[in-house]
């Protein structure tokens, strides 16, 4: 028998994929025996576990033959995730990652005790283990009912962020939205993304509004993704017209010491190499006591921390919250609604942690007024 094409594949795939989520949306939708198991996996904030366990699930059922733990990348997981599975996740508003089980798989030739030992949360990775052990020796039928109960939980982490979305006209005071962002950076981080999109969304607006032709980069990706792994510069990038590197900026909520300051400097050395282009300084906004101590700084503080350097590379410390107000200042009125709109078409993503979203719909509610449903669709919280 001839050997199906990658696309051959990933069609009957996404129409198993396309059945059983019917299957789960349904009220009478079977549950699994491990069913207090999925809803302690979907109770990680780190979305790739869940992602793998679906991604051999339903290569287990495509093909009964197929082993995990032995030859975990004997799926064409990278080709059966981005085709099949994050689409279908996206237009069903399900939080995801870009390639979460990729990236969680890295490295690993199967899903077994050893790849369970590196990974974090380490909790997580023995949910997953345990569940792919439960669903490997299953009957095709009862395979269908897991891979059915895993799927019904994807759709209610669908809703559960869809319960916080808000409907509000977009806010142009600058002290309103100063305390949003302020709020925002310092009670829901996630792992650094809520800075790094409100610094990248100003910058993004502030040239907007100048006409100054030039392009910010790097905000939209993880602040999981290291600069060296993810082969930049520095976590947002400004660009001129003409492609050149105008300024690198690193965005943290984190200490910014001497083993932060060596990571930047390789991953700026490396790309250098790459692209014969020196980066002589970055711009490190940050919080005044996640600035090294023996920094040289100014007599007076304020926007400007400090200034260090290391190899050849010069780090200018500013106040990240300083940073911020000044930015939400120099926008007129109009840039500060576009600024805000930006803000929460990431906030209404449904891959936003929930976290962001629940403490957004929170500073919402407060200036929205009590009486007044900010839903934007009433959708039940389904929990965690």
């Amino acid at each position: 028998m001839a050997k199906k094409s990658a696309s051959g594949r990933n069609s009957e795939i996404a129409r198993l994929l396309e059945d059983l989520f019917t299957q789960a949306a349904e009220a009478d939708a079977p549950d699994s025996p491990v069913g207090k198991d999925l809803d302690a996996l979907f109770g990680f904030t780190e979305r790739s576990f869940r992602e793998i366990l679906l991604v051999i699930a339903l290569a287990k059922i495509h093909d009964a033959i197929y082993d995990p733990a032995t030859d975990f990348y004997g799926c064409n997981p990278r080709s059966v995730y981005e085709q099949v599975i994050r689409p279908a996740l996206t237009i069903r508003r399900i939080p995801r990652g870009q390639s979460g089980p990729l990236n969680i798989a890295k490295g690993a030739q199967g899903i077994d005790r050893t790849w369970a030992a590196r990974r974090r949360p380490f909790a997580a990775a023995q949910a997953v283990l345990s569940l792919v052990e439960h669903l490997m020796p299953l009957p095709a039928t009862d395979l269908r009912g897991f891979t059915i109960a895993l799927l019904s939980r994807f759709l209610k982490a669908a809703s559960a962020a869809a319960s916080h979305d808000v409907v509000i006209d977009p806010e142009s005071d600058p002290l309103a939205l100063f305390d949003l962002c302020e709020a925002l950076v310092r009670q829901a981080p996630d792992k650094g993304n809520t800075p790094q999109r409100v610094v990248g969304y100003l910058l993004e607006e502030g040239h907007a509004g100048e006409g100054s032709g030039v392009v910010v980069s790097g905000h939209a990706d993880s602040a999981s993704a290291t600069s060296l792994t993810g082969k930049k510069p520095g976590d947002i990038c400004e660009r001129a017209g003409d492609g050149r590197l105008v300024r690198v900026y690193e965005v943290t909520v984190k200490p910014f010491g001497p083993q932060r300051m060596e990571e930047a400097c390789d991953s700026l050395a490396a790309w250098s190499k790459d692209n014969s282009t020196p980066v002589p300084e970055v711009t490190v906004l940050c919080r005044e006591e996640d600035a090294p101590g023996d920094i040289l700084g100014p007599a007076e503080q304020g926007l400007l921390l400090g200034v260090a350097e290391m190899k050849g590379i010069r780090f200018v410390f500013a106040d990240l919250f300083q940073w911020i107000a000044a930015e939400i200042v120099k926008l007129p009125p109009e840039g500060r609604k576009r600024f805000d709109r930006r803000l929460s078409g990431y906030i209404a993503d449904p891959s936003t942690a929930l976290d962001v979203k629940r403490l957004w719909r929170t500073l919402r509610d407060e200036k929205v007024g009590e009486g007044e449903d900010p839903l934007a669709a009433d959708v039940p919280d389904a929990g965690r």
